[in-house]
């Protein structure tokens, strides 16, 4: 194992067994939940795993060294993983009435089926391998994976690297319409145990073509266009009549990151005769993510000015926010999975494009529902954001709302994770443009209490359309809404990506770069 796993600093493989060794035969289920929290050791980031694509024909254990070392994500890999998520869920569930057999629900962002890389295939080929049924969405975003899951009580998987380049890929799974936490007999660090036992068993698996009947025996698919209403009638529902009046008059710059969301927000846009320009909504191999989206607009300025180097969405609204005569134009730009989201605005008057990242559309939102009466006493709920949110977010919710603002660790799951019927969750928000606005569905013939019957999920085309409504909408309170504007404070933030996190120690190169950054940013440290 030392030397499958050689970088003690992400698994202390030494640590490890030495416990498990001295409780062979004895350990059970929580003494090995404990040991892999006193190690450290899982194998998921703060979004599930994401790697490197490649289809190299490895072994199961190769694959695990292959992903810690490398960052590569391997059919072998899926097809590990799949299984022992499948085996978890089936061992937590033995004693629990649930139809038979299981069902997981299955669907992506694109670059799988366009690339056709086989992790896909090798994820079904893993669940239906032991006994376990797959309901295929196909390409839908990632919200449509946590709603579907959601009302019909099953847990779920999306492949995705969300926006990330093309050359990834990720799994984010879901369990009751939530991502998976670390801990718990159904967390991250229990799957992790799974995924290593089972590769020490199964270590010759290579992920290598098996029969289709075989693979897709035990495979549902879901009609597309069931699906697609459903979106569609949850974006309706997030935008007034009044702003939505306006809005066809105004022309919207739509950069859809060439992902999962494409489809359906065009058919949106083209049902309530919105004009639309497209912007990266062209989904195929190796264009997803690129050069487009919320990842290449989440370091930029809130503010800019015309430049050569703009991404090409701002570009277009400069280029047709100058003739078209208009006040402004709004663009709207979503990751490859479409859960993220921001919102920009063209200004004529300053001829300058605004930025408005997850913090700033957390906020109108939240203004937004406060100033329209939506809510009657802002006291009485919260607001969630995360370390990376901005200072003066907290300055604003507490002088112009009146709300208490909460943080908590980076990543979506965790703005979620302290639910309580007391005190409900208003809106929680990352700068990074996850944005989660409670979201009441009817789930037929449900045992849930009515307490979660609410959706939170981030849905990063419906948050700005929200934004949007309460920007433009209700225009007799256009001027009192005009007062409560949060002006985002001075931040200097720089991404350091792609690199081999075991180089990253005290006096290292990378160590050096960030320390550079950080003095250059703050010279009086």
């Amino acid at each position: 194992m030392e030397k499958k796993l050689q970088y003690e600093r992400i698994i202390d493989a030494e640590k490890l067994l030495e416990i498990i060794l001295k409780h062979k035969g004895q350990i059970n289920e929580t003494q090995v939940q404990l040991t892999l929290r006193l190690c450290g050791w899982k194998f998921q980031g703060t979004d599930g795993v994401r790697g490197i694509i490649s289809t190299a024909k490895v072994g199961a254990l190769d694959s695990l060294q292959l992903l810690i070392n490398k960052n590569i994500i391997t059919p072998a890999f899926c097809n590990l993983y799949a299984k022992a998520w499948g085996q978890m869920l089936k061992n937590y569930f033995s004693n629990v009435t649930i139809p038979s057999p299981l069902k997981i629900v299955f669907g992506e962002d694109g670059r799988d089926y366009y690339d056709n890389t086989g992790l896909k295939r090798s994820l079904i080929e893993g669940f239906t391998s032991i006994g376990l049924s797959v309901i295929d969405l196909g390409i839908v975003p990632t919200p449509a994976i946590a709603a579907f899951c959601f009302k019909n009580d099953l847990p779920g998987l999306m492949l995705t690297a969300s926006h990330n380049p093309s050359e990834y890929n990720g799994i984010k799974l879901f369990l009751d319409g939530k991502k998976l936490y670390p801990d718990g007999f159904l967390g991250e660090y229990l799957l992790s145990w799974y995924i290593f036992s089972l590769a020490m068993k199964d270590h010759h698996i290579r992920g290598e073509k098996i029969g289709d009947a075989e693979v897709f025996s035990s495979v549902l698919i879901e009609k597309k266009d069931e699906i697609d209403k459903q979106i569609l009638a949850g974006l309706s529902n997030s935008i007034n009549a009044d702003a939505l009046s306006i809005l066809k008059t105004i022309p919207i710059v739509l950069d859809t990151a060439n992902g999962a969301y494409t489809q359906t927000s065009l058919s949106f846009f083209s049902q309530n005769e919105i004009e639309v320009i497209p912007v990266a909504c062209n989904p195929g191999a190796k264009n997803i993510n690129l050069n487009c989206g919320v990842g290449v607009l989440e370091y930029l300025d809130p503010v800019l000015i015309d430049d050569e180097a703009n991404p090409d969405i701002v570009k277009e609204l400069f280029s047709k926010g100058r003739f078209s005569g208009l006040e402004k134009i709004f663009g709207i730009a979503l990751d490859g999975d479409g859960d993220r989201g921001f919102l920009l605005e063209y200004h004529s008057g300053t001829d300058k494009v605004y930025i408005y990242d997850g913090d700033a559309i957390g906020y109108i939102i939240a203004a937004g529902l406060i100033k329209n009466n939506v809510i009657e006493e802002s006291s009485n709920f919260e607001f969630v954001s995360t370390v990376e949110s901005d200072f003066a977010l907290t300055i604003a919710l507490g002088d112009n709302l009146n709300m208490n603002n909460n943080i908590t660790c980076v990543g979506d799951r965790w703005l979620v994770s302290d639910l309580s019927p007391e005190a409900p969750i208003l809106v929680a928000c990352e700068r990074s443009g996850h944005v989660i606005i409670p979201t009441l569905l009817e789930v037929e013939e449900s045992s849930k209490e009515v307490p979660s019957k609410l959706l939170y999920t981030g849905n990063g085309l419906r948050s700005v359309l929200m934004a949007i409504s309460f920007l433009l909408g209700n225009s007799d309170k256009k001027e009192e809404l005009a007062k409560f504007i949060f002006i985002p404070g001075f931040r200097s933030q720089k991404a350091i990506r792609n690199c081999d996190m075991d180089n990253f120690y005290r006096n290292s190169e990378l160590w050096q770069k960030v320390e550079g950054v950080v003095h250059r940013a703050c010279p009086i440290i």
